[in-house]
């Protein structure tokens, strides 16, 4: 990876989120398509590592599995 970062297709991502399943509810549920790396989970936060992004980040999630 040389760091470079890309320019997002929002036509494509809306799209995609407007007709497809939520995927922090997949993810939630224990769906192998939609796994994520856990960094911490605790009875009301789940952090995980974003696979989507070029660069690393970290999305939480309120509520718990």
């Amino acid at each position: 990876m040389t760091g470079e970062r890309l320019p997002m297709d929002l036509k494509a991502y809306e799209a995609r989120a407007r007709s497809g399943v939520c995927f922090a509810c997949a993810f939630v549920s224990g769906d192998p398509e939609f796994h994520h790396e856990t960094v911490h989970e605790d009875d009301e936060h789940i952090a995980f590592l974003d696979r989507a992004r070029l660069r690393r980040a970290c999305a939480v999630r309120f509520g718990g599995r």
